[in-house]
């Protein structure tokens, strides 16, 4: 059976946003962004008020309002595991908090793609 997995990356450090992407595209990966904000900095935003709330403002404010979410279909585990260490390393994922968030999910169907196909067994 083949494999393909879809990776969803939140960049919340904007500055390094077009370096990923530019890294991505070097080792030949399309990738789909959009505009996304946070629930927390919504929860500010709006007028909401929710007990407790002010740990979680202390920690929002200052940061930037929006973010990226980066979607990806890749169809290797080894394409995969590289765009996965460089986004680690580029992030500092491993080391510091807040600057992104990733993860992982399989890849049932796929269309659109130079070949389309399912990926389960009948």
């Amino acid at each position: 059976m083949n494999s393909a997995y879809c990776m969803v990356l939140v960049i919340n450090d904007i500055a390094k946003y077009e370096t990923i992407l530019k890294k991505l595209f070097d080792m030949g990966i399309g990738a789909t962004s959009v505009d996304s904000m946070g629930m927390g900095k919504f929860l500010l935003e709006s007028d909401i008020k929710i007990p407790f709330f002010g740990t979680i403002q202390q920690m929002v404010e200052g940061n930037r309002p929006y973010n990226k979410t980066v979607f990806s279909v890749i169809r290797t585990k080894n394409v995969l595991d590289e765009a996965v260490a460089m986004i680690k390393t580029e992030l500092h994922l491993e080391s510091e908090t807040g600057k992104g968030f990733m993860f992982v999910l399989p890849v049932l169907d796929y269309h659109g793609f130079e070949e389309e196909g399912s990926l389960v067994e009948d």
